[in-house]
């Protein structure tokens, strides 16, 4: 059996069923060192779930995440595993470190696991850290995209995309709960039956810019009169919000649900929603929409979301519009909701990217793939 160390910053909530399904694998014996928190946010952490995999270990986060050590047993690393997974993110100092030393002791043991690009990323930094990851013979990253950007800027070596993702098995199980007649009893008692719905599922922050939509909504309602817009999650910018609709006399079109977390009060939302309308930047997000056959729009530039942005397909799965241009997403929402059965096919496509190519299942596949390639 192959020992993998995997040597990163946290193991978040969101990344539970890659972890749950990773572990439970007979090909490897696998080690996680970690820390127990990123402090100054609200990932939440969830390394006590997996005690006998998990080693915690002491850290120093200078200038709010700008410069990390983890205090890592560099010794013990070097020498007891096959391969081991270093995340590279260079403000972790102690990574950086133990990459390098890897590198030019046992290259053939070290996986660099990295993102190739970030919309918040500044380009110089960016590339001096991608011309670093060009030094390691294999490189994981988060998907197919990002390989081919890769190989664009140069890289030679062995490079998988693990196809981030969620646990599209444990969604399918809360779907199954929710059967025709129970979500229609629903669906009337929170008076959205027979409704058109869009949903947005996000922070109510003022980079996700939800207000540039909401000023043009009675646009939408000029058209599409029965529409309810649903806005779940909470922040700094709900009061602000909430003035708009007064303002606009939208109150009985636009509505606030507070923070909604488990998928089991979520579920519902997404499978009476039409769309998810998203203004601004993009990331998991979209595959948890996808999930419930729930197709997004947002806007069309790359450069500004997530890398999970790959997996969106323009008029496949869902719709674009040009950033910043506001009227766009209005007209891209009326088009959507007037043409229905066009929004039903992107729903079953939706559903059918993530069943077949974005899932923890996907991951772990690719992720042992990487541990066992030949070099």
């Amino acid at each position: 059996m192959k020992k993998i160390a995997i040597v990163t910053n946290i193991i978040p909530s969101y990344r539970e069923g890659f972890y749950n399904k990773l572990l439970k694998n007979e090909e490897a014996e696998i080690t996680i060192y970690c820390q127990k928190e990123i402090p100054n946010t609200k990932l939440k952490t969830i390394h006590d779930k997996y005690p006998q995999h998990v080693v915690v270990v002491k850290f120093i986060d200078l200038f709010n995440e700008m410069i990390n050590i983890q205090f890592l047993p560099f010794f013990k690393i070097l020498k007891t595993y096959d391969t081991v997974f270093v995340d590279g993110n260079p403000r972790y100092v102690s990574h950086f470190i133990l990459a390098n030393l890897l590198k030019f002791i046992k290259p053939n043991k070290v996986i660099l696991w990295s993102m190739i690009h970030s919309y918040k990323a500044n380009s110089f930094t960016e590339n001096i850290r991608l011309n670093w990851t060009k030094k390691f013979k294999r490189v994981f990253t988060y998907n197919d995209k990002e390989v081919e950007i890769f190989r664009e800027k140069g890289y030679k070596g062995i490079c998988i995309g693990m196809n981030n993702g969620l646990d599209q098995d444990k969604i399918e199980k809360v779907i199954a709960k929710w059967t025709d007649d129970k979500l229609e009893d629903w669906q009337k008692e929170n008076s959205v039956y027979g409704k058109k719905i869009v949903l947005s599922c996000t922070r109510l922050i003022q980079k996700n810019e939800l207000d540039k939509f909401l000023v043009r909504f009675q646009e939408v309602l000029a058209k599409v009169p029965d529409v309810k817009w649903y806005i779940i999650g909470d922040g700094d910018q709900r009061q602000n919000l909430e003035k708009i609709v007064k303002e606009k006399k939208l109150g009985q079109n636009v509505f606030f649900l507070g923070e909604i977390y488990e998928d089991e009060e979520l579920a519902p939302w997404f499978l009476t929603a039409t769309v998810m309308i998203h203004p601004a930047a993009i990331g998991l997000s979209i595959l948890h929409s996808y999930g419930y056959g729930l197709p997004i729009i947002t806007h069309g530039d790359y450069n500004f979301h997530g890398p999970e942005f790959s997996a969106l397909v323009e008029g496949y799965n869902s719709i674009t519009y040009e950033k910043d241009n506001y009227r766009d997403l209005v007209e891209k929402v009326i088009f959507y909701l007037e043409n229905q059965q066009f929004a039903d096919q992107l729903g079953l496509n939706a559903k059918k990217t993530v069943r077949e190519k974005f899932n923890v299942n996907k991951m772990v596949e690719r992720f042992l793939m990487i541990s066992f390639k030949d070099i």
